[in-house]
């Protein structure tokens, strides 16, 4: 994997941005539904329904995401759309807390809204792999990472 990503730079920058943008949404996995417990003082009910919310846009926006993405003209460009979009949506939430308006409805439009923004964010982003890397045997390497 180093022999390629020294290789590609374009790569490498991907490589770098998909790990920070995983950590990302792998801590708001954990984190919403804790926010919601703690300072919320919410339901079990209410944990597992902003579990279910961020990844129920895989089930109803999956299918149409491949075929809007395939369309698009730069998938890179909408990558970074998707990340700028989820950053907004997890940035209101100590933003509503701060100023003590934080609702369960705002978690749960965070977590639809932000599992909306991953599904076009991954659906791009292999797409946008298989542009980068031209060899098959480097593409084999590069989605391995």
């Amino acid at each position: 994997m180093s022999a390629l990503l020294a290789r590609h730079r374009e790569v490498r920058l991907l490589w770098i941005g998909e790990t920070t943008s995983e950590v990302g949404s792998s801590v708001t996995t954990v984190a919403l539904p804790l926010t919601a417990i703690t300072m919320l003082h919410a339901s079990a009910l209410m944990a597992a329904l902003l579990t279910a919310a961020a990844w129920l846009p895989w089930v109803f926006v999956g299918l149409p995401a491949g075929a809007w993405v395939e369309r698009a003209k730069s998938r890179r460009s909408l990558m970074i759309r998707c990340n700028l979009v989820s950053a907004a949506l997890f940035a209101s939430v100590p933003i509503g807390a701060a100023l003590h308006v934080l609702t369960n409805a705002q978690l749960l439009a965070v977590a639809l809204g932000a599992g909306a923004s991953t599904v076009f964010f991954t659906t791009s982003y292999r797409a946008f792999l298989l542009d980068l890397v031209d060899d098959p045997a480097d593409r084999a390497r590069a989605n391995g990472a």
